[in-house]
């Protein structure tokens, strides 16, 4: 039994090393200074050199949405819709993973209890030539209480996991947004 708890805890720490992994490593950007640069080469009208800036900050959200943008922009398609897709897509993945580990954190102490209950069920059967023997019913608390306590674990690690990947979440979407505003004023200063 202790192994199915252990297996829930394991998974919820997949999925948060996943989703971490991802918002830590491959999706932040210094928003500002980006905002900036880009800005500054599109108010020169250097479409390409923003383009370039852009894909040199690949796979940072915030630059693959500008990036997507300006090469719309740039092909004559429609920018708008571009930037709003790639946002929509970095709302998506900022959330992928998040309810599955806030459910395996609801599910863990309802499942260690279960296994616990079952554990002790264990250590109070008889095998019917000899009876309950003092020992046995020693092992199955011990047994239940180690389901339990691996339980309980889980479900703080997944709450602590689903507040700390939500507000990196956060942090990537206000950069993804800072960026976003700074394209959408250059793009409406230049078809005026």
């Amino acid at each position: 039994m202790l192994v199915v708890t252990i297996a829930v805890g394991a998974v919820a720490v997949g999925l948060s090393l996943r989703q971490a992994r991802e918002l830590a490593l491959r999706a932040p950007l210094a928003a500002r200074p980006f905002a900036q640069a880009l800005s500054a080469r599109l108010a020169h009208g250097d479409l390409e050199q923003a383009v370039t800036l852009c894909r040199s900050l690949r796979p940072a959200w915030a630059a693959e949405a500008a990036s997507r943008t300006l090469e719309a922009q740039l092909h004559g398609e429609d920018a708008a819709f571009a930037l709003e897709e790639a946002r929509g897509e970095a709302r998506m993945a900022a959330e992928r993973h998040l309810y599955a580990i806030r459910t395996l954190g609801r599910l863990s102490v309802p499942l260690a209890l279960g296994c616990a209950i079952v554990e002790l069920s264990l250590g109070f059967q008889s095998n019917g030539r000899e009876a309950i023997g003092v020992g046995s019913v020693q092992a199955a608390l011990d047994a239940a209480l180690r389901v339990f306590a691996t339980g309980f674990t889980s479900a703080v690690f997944c709450q602590a996991s689903v507040a700390i990947l939500q507000r990196q979440a956060t942090a990537r979407l206000d950069e993804m947004r800072m960026v976003a505003n700074a394209l959408t004023s250059q793009m409406t200063r230049t078809s005026r």
